[in-house]
Parts: structure tokens; C-alpha cells; sequence
């Protein structure tokens, strides 16, 4: 008996860990442009409905290519700017907050930046580099039939990761 919990335990632990699974072989990271925005108007969506961008703060849209099934994949989001940085690793906080816009339920992201951390280890030299320090958000949903509209701080930059559901795999 003892012995059946345990191979139901293990069973119930292995789907859970991989019934769904991100390839990470198929993700694509970009930087968003100005031409990329340019282009957003020449594919047909209109931006007319969402709103402008605050004080400080710039639009950025993306223009996502249509996939055979949509549902498997999906979009991950990073803001951040590059800075000086000694040996310890940094990251930065902030809020990713998705709205709709009024009227419409088009959805819209914004981004609000907060502080960069890092852990503290001694660096045994004073020696500084620049990297591209940022915030993740969560994943997105993946729709081709809407620009995806971002918003950040003018002084940040903001990337993103296409990611690839590949095969669910079954325990038998």
C-alpha cells in the first residue's frame, strides 16, 4: 500500500513538471525600434483608441507575425538601460501593469520602473563594465490580430522573447 502512494506521488510529480515545457532552443529576443513602430501603422493597425504616452514616458508597439496556433506560444517582456556595473550581479525592480483600453478591451502594458539592486560581494578590483540591466515581466499572451503597445520610461530600453511551447510529454 505504502508502496503505491510513493508511484502515485512520483507520477503526479513528473506530470506536473512536464506537461507543459518551453522549449528555450525556440526563443527569439528583439529589440523594439522606431522603424518597427513605423511599420506598425503600414500593417493596418490602427492606434487611434489607445492612449498617448504619459510625461516621460514613450509608446512602443509591436507587431507580432502570425503563428499556425497561437495558443502555443507566448511573449515575455524586458525593460531596463544599460549602465555601469561592478563583479556583483544587478537586476531591476518594477511593476508591469496591464490595462484595456476604455471602450475597446484592447489590452496595453505599462511599465514602471523602480530601483536597481545587486548583491554584495567584495570585487577584489574597482574594475566597472556596461550591461543591460532589466525587469522581466510575466508571459503574455501571444496575439497576432493586435499590436502590442508598451509603454516605459523614455530613458529605458524594452526587449522581448517570443517563446515556443514545444510537445507535452505523458507519463504512462
Amino acid at each position: 500500500m505504502k508502496k503505491s502512494y510513493y508511484i502515485l506521488f512520483l507520477v503526479l510529480l513528473m506530470l506536473s513538471c512536464v506537461s507543459i515545457k518551453v522549449d528555450s532552443t525556440k526563443n527569439t529576443t528583439k529589440d523594439t525600434t522606431e522603424k518597427q513602430t513605423q511599420s506598425t501603422m503600414k500593417n493596418n493597425h490602427d492606434l487611434s483608441m489607445y492612449p498617448e504616452a504619459k510625461p516621460d514616458y514613450v509608446r512602443k508597439v509591436i507587431v507580432l507575425d502570425k503563428q499556425k496556433n497561437e495558443d502555443n506560444y507566448m511573449i515575455n517582456f524586458q525593460v531596463g538601460k544599460v549602465v555601469e556595473v561592478d563583479c556583483n550581479t544587478h537586476w531591476m525592480s518594477g511593476e508591469f501593469i496591464q490595462n484595456d483600453v476604455k471602450g475597446w478591451a484592447y489590452p496595453y502594458i505599462e511599465f514602471n520602473a523602480g530601483g536597481i539592486a545587486s548583491t554584495k560581494k567584495g570585487c577584489l578590483d574597482a574594475t566597472t563594465t556596461k550591461e543591460f540591466v532589466y525587469a522581466s515581466s510575466p508571459n503574455y499572451r501571444y496575439n497576432s490580430k493586435l499590436p502590442v503597445v508598451v509603454y516605459i520610461p523614455k530613458d529605458y530600453q524594452l526587449k522581448y522573447s517570443i517563446w515556443e511551447k514545444s510537445k507535452a510529454y505523458n507519463v504512462d
